[in-house]
């Protein structure tokens, strides 16, 4: 039997929505529980959603998702906060996004011998997830420590440069075949655009704004939001640089403005919609019956590699910038999980472009890996953070 495509995202909605409560509930991210959804659709009801114009429809829900997430990460970015960001929480998210890129280019290289899809894996291992490491830390009281508030501002920062990826592989996700010197020059594009961008907003416009005392905040800030959804809306929603990083810094115009609370009630509804599709029909790619599971030891590697490469990368320079062990440790591990970002470049380079980047072993590890890194986040940071000792007095607070 087969079942109306719009009843079928109904039901999808209220199941996510329900499996979210109950995954916050026990203290696991909420999108774990979306994306095993999926999962277990496909594996289970998969006949409900076989026709392919119904896949086509949810595949449109989920890319529409997509950007609605791309939007919220800038509407939720404070510029401010990033301006006031030290230079040691810095360190530790640049330490935290080599290691993993140069592990994962070179294990993964030795693996399949592919350039293309030992770059695409080492870049998607670079992201961590600002908004699990966060959650995590304040459901086990530990965000206003020293040790939580250097995770919570690297994790930012590691947050941008997750952005920056993105749109630099939105960049190249159409091309069969790119070299190295593509890669520097569109990293070195993106990079030169993303600090242009972030100077215009954080210092450029209140500089003008004190100069022009007679201009309002929220109409130079609404404008340049405008500008940014107009070129989203001029490429036709189509993935790409252009649609990612104006989709991104529209969100980040609108937060400084006294539209943001209004604007985050109106699409919430569509967050709910939209972005619950998305995590849906990433869970919807795995089906079992379809893997071919010697490549089980490839799947463990890649998770191997993911959880090393963040916990000694963001753990080494925590320990360069003043850190004991013990707190390097913590870092490392609170920089660990992998979120939306890893599985919206997994997705864009798999699924959505008509060129795959990446493979289906790939895909199926970076799925793997998110739900891993997911999963022992809150206890191993909980094991980690026990008994912890006060502070000794003159002791210092390095962020």
């Amino acid at each position: 039997m087969e079942l109306n495509i719009f009843f079928i995202i109904f039901i999808l909605i209220i199941l996510s929505r329900f499996l979210s409560f109950l995954f916050k509930k026990i203290n696991l991210p909420p999108v774990l529980g979306v994306i095993l959804l999926g999962i277990l659709i496909a594996n289970v009801f998969s006949n409900f959603i076989n026709k392919e114009n119904n896949f086509e429809i949810l595949k449109n829900f989920s890319q529409i998702g997509l950007f609605i997430l791309i939007f919220f990460s800038g509407l939720q970015i404070d510029t401010d906060v990033i301006k006031r960001v030290g230079k040691n929480s810095i360190l530790i998210a640049i330490g935290g996004f080599i290691l993993p890129l140069i592990l994962g280019y070179f294990v993964i290289y030795y693996l399949t011998k592919n350039f293309n899809i030992s770059i695409v894996s080492a870049l998607i291992l670079t992201a961590t997830s600002a908004s699990i490491s966060i959650m995590t830390l304040v459901k086990l009281g530990k965000l206003k420590t020293v040790e939580g508030q250097t995770i919570a501002n690297a994790a930012i920062i590691d947050d941008v440069m997750g952005i920056i990826v993105l749109s630099v592989i939105s960049s190249i996700s159409n091309l069969t075949n790119f070299t190295l010197q593509t890669l520097l020059l569109n990293f070195i594009i993106n990079i030169s655009f993303f600090t242009l961008i972030f100077f215009v907003v954080t210092f450029l416009i209140p500089l003008l704004l004190n100069r022009l005392s007679f201009l309002k905040i929220e109409i130079i800030y609404f404008v340049g939001s405008l500008i940014f959804i107009a070129i989203f809306c001029f490429f036709g929603g189509k993935i790409n640089f252009f649609t990612i990083t104006s989709c991104y810094f529209a969100g980040i115009f609108i937060s400084k403005t006294e539209y943001k609370s209004s604007i985050e009630e109106t699409l919430s509804i569509a967050q709910i919609i939209f972005v619950s599709v998305f995590f849906v029909f990433i869970g919807f790619q795995i089906q079992f019956k379809n893997i071919d599971f010697s490549i089980i030891p490839y799947i463990l590697v890649f998770t191997f590699i993911a959880f090393i490469g963040k916990v000694l990368g963001g753990g080494f320079f925590a320990k360069i910038v003043g850190f004991d062990i013990k707190r390097s440790f913590r870092i490392g591990c609170g920089m660990l999980p992998r979120g939306e970002m890893a599985l919206i470049i997994a997705s864009i380079t798999y699924y959505y472009q008509k060129t795959q980047l990446i493979t289906e072993k790939e895909y199926i590890s970076v799925i793997f890996m998110v739900i891993v890194t997911m999963l022992i986040n809150f206890h191993f940071l909980k094991l980690l953070f026990f008994e912890k000792k006060k502070l000794k007095s003159g002791e210092r607070n390095v962020i």
